[in-house]
């Protein structure tokens, strides 16, 4: 898959992680659209390898689970069950299908709020999917993101810290510029009704997934 690839699914574990505990909300799903610009020539290829990318989270109570997919190439699926602490990584490509099983409460865990971080909170608003969003400016270890949150989606995160814990809102759209490649996740779609809750949150490994050989860790 490449650096950009990695890049892009730590990246998006980084920030979703702190999303999987809902309390208010007590079930739902949110689908994003992911859109890619290559703004520096030193990183090749970014914007083909993510076209037709998106990123969908669903959350119950007790589970939660992360969809990324990535145009055709790969399909990353992140499955945490916090009242049985199962969790799964499914990583679906044209390398092969594999998965990683752990501990939701250690899978679900992601980096605290480094010193060198700053936020500000800016001026402006616009309308995303009928809410009113605010904008925040992040940057951090030379990354910097702009976040256009609601503070009218309240979830309690319980434990579970998210990468920017002074944001004060969901975000709703979220964009990061780091090493010459820009990407802007967009709401689309919100529900707060979940089909098939048993097939969305199973974190028993699928047929034809096979555990990942430490010669493929590196790839993905």
């Amino acid at each position: 898959m490449g650096n950009i690839m990695k890049k892009v699914v730590v990246f998006v574990c980084l920030f979703v992680n702190g999303y999987l505990s809902f309390s208010q909300a007590k079930e739902g799903v949110i689908n994003y659209q992911v859109e890619a610009t290559q703004m520096d020539t030193v990183v090749v290829n970014a914007q083909p390898n993510l076209v037709g990318s998106s990123l969908d989270i669903y959350f119950s109570e007790e589970k939660s689970r992360i969809d990324f997919k990535m145009n055709e190439m790969m399909k990353v699926s992140v499955i945490l069950d916090r009242l049985s602490n199962n969790g799964i990584r499914l990583f679906d490509g044209v390398i092969g299908k594999f998965y990683i099983t752990g501990l939701a409460d250690e899978m679900g865990m992601v980096p605290q709020k480094t010193e060198n971080e700053d936020i500000q909170l800016v001026e402006g608003t616009k309308m995303i999917l009928g809410f009113e969003c605010k904008k925040a400016i992040v940057k951090s270890n030379g990354v910097t993101s702009v976040y256009w949150y609601t503070d009218k989606l309240k979830f309690d995160f319980s434990g579970h810290e998210i990468v920017n814990s002074n944001l004060p809102g969901f975000p709703l759209e979220f964009t990061t510029l780091s090493k010459g490649m820009q990407m802007v996740f967009t709401a689309i779609n919100y529900s707060a009704e979940i089909e098939n809750e048993e097939v969305i949150f199973s974190t028993a490994i699928p047929a034809g997934f096979q555990e990942i050989p430490e010669a493929v860790k590196g790839k993905l």
